[in-house]
């Protein structure tokens, strides 16, 4: 099935160009199970591997590939931003395992923000670096109440700094943009680990403190 989608993404790039790039982002997003890198880099491969590196190939990348997927993205997403703000935890616990999301992520993820004006700069800069699971960083803005008109600027702004960069990377890649996609989804699983990992530590050693502090 993942193979099917992958192809059937790539086919709409090729066949409707820069609204390929819009849909596949949509697929890409409702179907957790594709590489969130996927389209964006093989958009750019398809449709800029045959520019040389000029202000020409920056402009397509933002226009053909930035743009289209930051809007795929940021629709695609509401959906699982929905049932984060509307099922909160029982939701989660009852079809996180269908959907690839734990409670335990969406608690590493609500670590990370400080619960100030930062979160928005946060969520954005998560949103564009390839380290959290996308739906990871769709349910839990939703199960923090994360306004939404918050939710769709970051959304926006950090899918299109990611995907405008992953569309020039691609163009550089070629036809090995698709295997370089799997091995960005490899790194977001990894990521995702030490996120957590980083977590319990911070947890082991501020009750540690806590309990020094109690003693004396």
């Amino acid at each position: 099935m993942t193979d099917t989608l992958f192809q059937s993404i790539i086919d709409l790039v090729q066949s409707l160009g820069y609204m390929g790039v819009f849909y596949g982002a949509l697929l890409e997003e409702f179907f957790y199970i594709v590489p969130s890198s996927l389209v964006q880099l093989s958009a750019g491969a398809i449709l800029l591997g045959e520019l040389q590196f000029s202000f020409d190939l920056i402009v397509k990348s933002i226009l053909w590939v930035g743009i289209p997927a930051s809007i795929g993205v940021t629709i695609g997403s509401l959906p699982y931003y929905a049932l984060g703000y509307y099922g909160g935890k029982p939701a989660i616990e009852r079809w996180g395992k269908w959907l690839g999301v734990s409670w335990k992520s969406i608690e590493d993820l609500e670590k990370k923000l400080t619960k100030t004006w930062w979160d928005d700069f946060i969520f954005t800069g998560l949103r564009a670096l390839p380290i959290l699971p996308s739906v990871v960083l769709s349910v839990g803005p939703g199960v923090f109440r994360l306004p939404m008109r918050t939710y769709l600027i970051g959304s926006f702004l950090g899918t299109f700094i990611r995907a405008t960069l992953m569309g020039f990377v691609g163009s550089r890649l070629g036809a090995g943009a698709t295997t370089f996609a799997k091995t960005v989804e490899r790194a977001q699983t990894i990521g995702l680990i030490i996120f957590g990992v980083s977590g319990l530590l911070l947890l082991f050693f501020w009750l540690r403190n806590k309990k020094k502090k109690s003693t004396t």
